[in-house]
């Protein structure tokens, strides 16, 4: 079981690695802007504040929203799908009391929920999933394999597994068509043009 102190701090703790990555990309283009101009002697001052600016409103906007989102993870996209916190959690604790289905190091399948393990910002309900299938991408020069899902909001979550482990992504994805009629297992055009006739406006916070 968790609560919603628990939860919050998870979505708190999603923000912080992108809010770090653009803090220290901001920091860094400023400083390598501040150096230049400084070895030319301060000329083309006009051009060295345009540049400064140009630099805080790219990067500064990044900063702004993912510092707004590690302060105020109660406004996270989550909640936005499931209700306020209190709410949620009661969605979560419902998902961990579940029979599991299927169960692996990186997803968990009950009778109405998938969600990683441990990390339950994840969680989606069954009935919410229009689309599910295996995909491969890589993350920097690496490989990976994915369970690939998309839910009725439009928005894709991806469970990741090494490509070693792709045996655990197709027997999840066999779990998900042999259990769940209602998603649709593909990937190919008409899969996305179904899941996109039946994509719905978020809820507002």
């Amino acid at each position: 079981m968790t609560n919603e102190k628990a939860l919050l701090d998870q979505i708190r703790k999603k923000h912080l690695a992108p809010l770090i990555g653009t803090s220290i990309a901001l920091i860094t283009i400023l400083l390598a802007i501040i150096f230049a101009a400084a070895s030319r002697g301060g000329s083309n001052l006009f051009e060295i504040i345009i540049g400064i600016f140009l630099v805080v409103l790219l990067f500064g906007s990044g900063v702004f929203i993912e510092l707004y989102q590690f302060l105020n993870p109660q406004k996270d996209i989550f909640f936005r799908k499931y209700g306020k916190p209190s709410e949620a959690v009661k969605l979560v604790n419902e998902a961990l009391s579940e029979q599991k289905l299927y169960s692996d190091e990186k997803i968990v399948i009950t009778e109405n929920y998938i969600f990683a393990p441990n990390k339950y910002e994840t969680l989606v309900k069954i009935s919410d999933i229009l689309l599910a299938f295996e995909s491969y991408n890589e993350d920097g020069k690496k490989e990976y394999a994915a369970i690939d899902i998309i839910d009725t909001w439009g928005i894709e979550q991806l469970f990741k597994y090494k490509i070693e482990d792709i045996s655990n992504v197709r027997e999840a994805i066999s779990v998900i068509r042999e259990n769940f009629p209602s998603i649709k297992v593909a990937s190919d055009k008409n899969a996305f043009l179904y899941a996109q006739s039946r994509i719905k406006k978020l809820p507002e916070n």
